[in-house]
């Protein structure tokens, strides 16, 4: 399933080619008159002279008075903003693809987190840095590192809340933690499947001879059975 932009809301930067397209279309069309059928600034309109940010929703509606194809200025998105601070490097329209769900699926071992509200992954020091590497290779960004309370080496990163809404948007699910989310993921090609199955051994895994997966959420265990059992992998829930 593919998300498109205007489905959703934040800010993008776009690419250069689309800003002096934008700035033709604007010029010929008329800046001042643009801004009063707009209710917007001069300043506002002229978006293609700051190159920075801009909303989806303003961007939505420049395109409809505009007449520009909307899938044209869909694939110009360079980065993606869910507030004015920090940018992802993400394409639309969005498709979730094996690596960013295995990234969202920190959550569902030693993480945190729902549609709602921040996704927090902890780890030992020396083993954040995967969940750092994973980040920046999935979507161009390096979260932040924080110290955590419970121990001298835990730590912390925060995951984006808009990778939390476009896998529950994907999935028609909101909770990761729950037996509802491994069900939809038990439909997905295998690719998905191994990649999130991969994360909880790296999580909660012991590997010797087999796999031991140590889970004291009982809906996530019943998930997690599913899911080995979806992979043809022999497995036992005690």
């Amino acid at each position: 399933m593919k998300i498109h932009l205007w489905n959703i809301k934040g800010y993008v930067y776009l690419k250069k080619y689309f800003l002096e397209y934008y700035e033709r279309k604007a010029k010929n069309y008329g800046v001042n008159k643009l801004s009063k059928e707009l209710k917007v600034s001069y300043d506002v309109v002229a978006f293609h002279r700051r190159k920075k940010l801009v909303s989806i929703s303003f961007l939505k509606r420049v395109c409809e008075t505009l007449n520009i194809d909307k899938n044209r200025a869909e694939r110009a998105i360079k980065y993606f903003s869910e507030g004015l601070k920090n940018k992802y490097k993400i394409g639309f329209p969005f498709e979730l693809t094996p690596l960013l769900l295995r990234a969202m699926s920190m959550i569902i071992g030693d993480g945190m987190g729902s549609i709602n509200e921040v996704c927090r992954w902890s780890q030992n020091y020396p083993h954040i840095k995967y969940g750092v590497r994973l980040l920046k290779k999935t979507i161009g960004f390096t979260p932040i590192v924080r110290s955590c309370s419970r121990s001298k080496n835990c730590r912390t990163i925060l995951i984006p809340r808009f990778l939390m809404k476009m896998v529950a948007a994907t999935l028609k699910t909101s909770d990761m933690k729950s037996y509802e989310f491994f069900k939809e993921l038990s439909k997905l090609p295998r690719a998905y499947k191994f990649q999130v199955f991969a994360q909880l051994v790296v999580d909660e895994g012991s590997p010797d001879r087999t796999f031991i997966i140590s889970q004291s959420d009982k809906c996530v265990q019943r998930g997690i059975f599913l899911l080995a059992k979806s992979l043809s992998y022999r497995c036992i829930l005690y």
